[in-house]
């Protein structure tokens, strides 16, 4: 009959034990560190597209900016030709230029920030990321500005859409009105000295609201010349900080 021997199988002695605990240890400790150290710089990379982004974001804003100071200084410009028009004895007022004037104050545009790239750094922390206190505190300025504009121009447009017209109805022939009030194509007046007369309470509203309007559009030049200052800031700020490849 024959007999089956079980192999002799030598004890570990505690040494054995510690080294093979103390390895899975290591493993498991430096396989946590490693998938660390990969989360952080894939949260960098974030945070430097983001910063990136910001920039693009703030050059397409200075770029409008510029845009629409230009343009607000043309309307400026025109309601105070159309204040001194409206001084002038009626049959001595330039027709054309009187419509003209009109039609180029009754138009506003409006300030479309970019702000997605902003939102995101704000909604997932990553300001902390740029190692700078004042990075967050100069974007918190700018909307802040943008915010106030926002506000303040709702009521220029209520003005402007629900007051202009009517106004300038008192004191205009409808069917002059109708041609330079077109929004895209509006049709020169003929040249012609001499407008009808319009009565003094007509013509008082007329230029106290020529006045309210000088005062919204002085009003957005200010905002939007601080806020393209702003905007120069923040970028300034992310290059001084090395936050954007120049």
């Amino acid at each position: 009959m024959e007999v089956h021997h079980h192999p002799h199988v030598e004890k570990k002695n505690f040494k054995e034990y510690f080294l093979e605990f103390l390895m899975i240890f290591l493993a498991v400790t430096l396989g946590f560190f490693a998938e660390n150290i990969r989360e952080h710089l894939s949260e960098n990379n974030r945070a430097h597209d983001l910063a990136e982004a910001l920039n693009n974001d703030l050059k397409k804003d200075t770029a409008q900016l510029n845009f629409l100071i230009n343009f607000n200084q043309s309307k400026l410009s025109a309601l105070d030709s159309l204040f001194d028009i409206s001084f002038q004895p009626f049959d001595q007022i330039n027709q054309q230029d009187f419509y003209r004037f009109i039609q180029r104050a009754v138009h506003t545009k409006l300030f479309s920030p970019n702000n997605a790239s902003a939102e995101e750094i704000k909604r997932a922390g990553y300001f902390h990321y740029y190692k700078t206190d004042s990075l967050a505190d100069l974007v918190s300025q700018y909307d802040f500005l943008k915010t106030d504009f926002t506000n303040e121009s709702q009521l220029e447009i209520k003005i402007d859409q629900d007051e202009w017209t009517d106004i300038a109805a008192e004191v205009t022939d409808p069917a002059s009105l109708h041609k330079a009030f077109r929004p895209y194509r509006p049709i020169l007046i003929p040249y012609k000295i001499g407008i009808a007369p319009v009565p003094v309470e007509k013509m008082n509203r007329f230029k106290g609201h020529i006045t309210k309007m000088r005062a919204y559009v002085e009003y957005d030049i200010d905002v939007f010349l601080r806020m393209k200052v702003k905007a120069t800031e923040i970028m300034d700020c992310m290059k001084r900080n090395k936050i954007i490849t120049e």
